[in-house]
């Protein structure tokens, strides 16, 4: 039976534990959701690896299985999020609207209580086919932060959607957002936070921390001392405050292993004031990750981004 590695390591504020497990993911972005009893971990495919959405489930950390997708549902992920006790996520569709203005394809939102069966809620989203496009749910609603617009020429940094029940977007942000990449946006109670991404002059990493409970106008908060610029901060929400583990240093370390990646952990009770948690945290960098709080502990998963990497299962302990 799987069990717990024994390279387990203290932190400054709790212990980490790894976790043998057999969950099997390809090269590609990795979504974790905390699902009543269960663990849930979504794996997108990228370009070169067997196409599509493979959904796996556990109750243990340990032992995966795998959620067998049903015929109709999104072939690819651009971003997920639970939201009123179900996943949300969008996934491009390919297809040009053409009752509308806007270039580029159009991206569709789906839904689902178990990561297998899926509805369609929209098949031509009105806020366009993005890239780097944070997708964050607050208390009270979804999120469509910023991004780039696939086959838009030239791109552009378009502004903020709002729904409170995932039917219904009203564009309530029509002007540029201050920053280029929002993927690495997370609603904290009322809250949109973005922090970390890249510049819009020079793509370099950069750690601004912007929140928001409009969309409209966003408070630059100053980062804490030591917490460096970086692409991709995995971010979360546990024991009441906002956690920021790890990310990637450069361009580079985004696509493939290689390049200087993050270990530190840091966490905030409001997004202004910061405490570092773990200067070398264990879990693996040059990889996609993802952060649940679950059952007590606060989980994390690693996907690689070349083919012969191992997934990577991490549970701390406050």
């Amino acid at each position: 039976m799987l069990g717990c590695i024994h390279d387990s390591a203290p932190s400054a504020t709790g212990k980490w534990e790894r976790y043998a497990n057999n969950l099997s993911l390809t090269p590609g972005p990795v979504f974790l959701f905390a699902r009543g009893d269960s663990l849930l971990v979504m794996n997108v495919a990228k370009s070169g690896s067997s196409p599509g959405l493979a959904v796996s489930v556990s109750g243990n950390g340990r032992e995966w299985v795998v959620r067998p997708q049903a015929d109709s549902g999104p072939t690819s992920v651009t971003n997920a999020v639970a939201y009123h006790d179900t996943l949300w996520a969008l996934g491009p569709n390919g297809q040009a609207a053409a009752h509308t203005s806007d270039t580029g394809s159009r991206s569709s939102l789906w839904k689902s209580r178990d990561g297998a069966h899926w509805a369609e809620v929209l098949h031509f989203a009105p806020f366009g086919d993005r890239d780097d496009v944070g997708f964050p749910a607050t208390e009270n609603g979804l999120w469509v932060v910023s991004g780039k617009i696939k086959d838009a020429a030239p791109f552009v940094f378009p502004g903020t959607w709002y729904s409170a029940d995932g039917n219904e977007w009203s564009n309530v942000g029509l002007e540029e957002n201050p920053f280029a990449n929002a993927s690495s946006a997370i609603g904290f109670g009322k809250r949109i936070f973005v922090i970390g991404g890249g510049n819009k002059t020079d793509s370099s990493p950069n750690l601004n921390i912007r929140s928001s409970t409009d969309g409209i106008v966003w408070n630059a908060d100053a980062p804490a001392t030591g917490l460096l610029p970086r692409w991709n901060p995995c971010l979360a929400e546990h024991a009441g405050r906002l956690w920021v583990l790890g990310g990637d240093s450069s361009m580079a370390a985004i696509a493939t292993s290689s390049g200087r990646g993050f270990h530190d952990v840091w966490s905030s009770v409001d997004g202004v004031k910061w405490i570092l948690e773990d200067a070398n945290a264990p879990f693996a960098t040059g990889t996609y990750r993802s952060a649940v709080s679950w059952r007590g502990p606060l989980w994390i998963v690693t996907a690689p981004k070349e083919p012969g990497a191992a997934a990577e299962i991490w549970s701390l302990s406050l």
